[in-house]
């Protein structure tokens, strides 16, 4: 009884039902109600009942009365045969940029020249240099040296360090020209120039299709299953205590649930829409923790970012709706250099260095519903001879 224009959207939970196929009792009833009358309760000969048994409907009335039950159950027949196909595009657009320039004055250490076989301990006791040789920019070689001929000579060093990693995971700012170049004489410099560009563009589509009966709902998931370790059960055995690990699943993937209402005149489609999206950051997040027993373990929290849109929208037979929207945008500019130094034209170039990078997410939902009504697809009599004579 829809009209063209659509359904009012509610908000509140329809009633789900499995399947468009009514039972017996609503079925009897709707025909007592809609044909007959009175006739029913004046006439004890008249009866209908339903063999659940054999899905025969028999009923006992007037000539009359059975063609208009007749017509009844073909125009009920009908409207429930009624199906729709649709046919659905998640398609995700991804656009990365990222460049990084920028000169040191580093690296001009052992077995280098220049050093007198000591270090540059810029970075307090030496005794430290092991556990700060193993993080970026905690080296403490040098960049410059000069013996002035006395007692003294002069060191120093320049690295430019960001203080977050720039880009992602995903896209980092690896790779591009690494140039060294090194000048020996009095004074002695080492001098590391890196520099890169990248550029990254990724297109997934992802293309689920379903044949849905009238006024039913739907629901497809394209997901991948990925395990992690969620918590540990201590063990104790022969005064030792064993971590066995707890190991749980998440999905990530993308989700449609689709309820289609065709309208009285079967032009348009009112689709109610929940399609979500959901994608698993990774690397996944680690966290060490200790058990009772003093024995170290590792858990993992993962992250999972959803993007999920409700709505109700008439489609014409055979159209095509567009949902949008959802763009991302993440930007990052960084730069370090010399104070003074990196102000001058030119010679600012050997005193600085500058990141940037740029990302560009995009989320498209292309749906295409058409209305199928199966008796149109039946094949004819004529087809059904041929078929038998094959």
């Amino acid at each position: 009884m829809a009209p063209s224009g659509g359904i009012e959207s509610n908000e509140e939970e329809p009633d789900e039902r499995e399947s468009n196929v009514i039972s017996g009792d609503q079925l009897e009833q709707l025909i007592q109600n809609s044909i007959g009358g009175e006739s029913w309760d004046s006439d004890p000969r008249n009866s209908i009942r339903v063999v659940a048994e054999s899905g025969t409907l028999v009923v006992s009335q007037t000539p009359e009365v059975h063609f208009e039950i007749q017509a009844l159950l073909a125009d009920l027949r009908e409207a429930t045969g009624i199906m729709v196909d649709v046919q659905a595009q998640f398609v995700k657009v991804e656009d990365n940029f990222l460049e990084d320039i920028g000169v040191d004055f580093r690296g001009l250490g052992p077995p280098g020249l220049g050093v007198n076989g000591q270090q540059f301990n810029d970075f307090g006791d030496p005794a430290q240099a092991a556990e700060l040789a193993s993080e970026l920019g905690r080296t403490n070689d040098l960049g410059a040296f000069y013996d002035d001929g006395g007692d003294g000579n002069f060191r120093s060093r320049m690295e430019n360090l960001y203080d977050r990693q720039l880009g992602s995971d995903e896209f980092r700012g690896s790779g591009g020209l690494s140039f060294q170049w090194t000048f020996l004489d009095d004074l002695q410099l080492e001098l590391v120039l890196r520099a890169v560009s990248k550029s990254e563009r990724i297109e997934l589509v992802t293309a689920p299709r379903l044949l849905v009966a009238n006024n039913a709902r739907s629901h497809l998931a394209v997901l991948n299953q990925v395990s992690y370790v969620q918590d540990f059960d201590v063990e104790i055995a022969q005064a030792s205590s064993i971590a066995d690990p707890v190991v749980r699943v998440t999905h990530e993937g993308v989700i449609l649930d689709v309820r289609p209402v065709v309208s009285a005149d079967r032009r348009f489609v009112t689709m109610e829409l929940r399609p979500t999206v959901a994608r698993l950051k990774r690397p996944i997040a680690e966290r060490v923790t200790t058990l009772g027993s003093q024995t170290s373990v590792t858990i993992q929290l993962p992250e999972i970012e959803y993007q999920r849109v409700r709505t109700t929208i008439p489609i014409p037979d055979g159209g095509t709706v567009m949902l949008g929207g959802m763009k991302e945008i993440e930007r990052q500019d960084y730069s370090t250099g010399v104070p003074i130094l990196n102000k001058i034209p030119i010679l600012s170039a050997l005193f600085e260095r500058k990141g940037h990078y740029v990302s560009n997410r995009k989320l498209l939902i292309l749906l295409k519903a058409d209305i199928v009504i199966p008796a149109e697809h039946e094949p004819s009599e004529a087809e059904m001879g041929a078929y038998s004579a094959n």
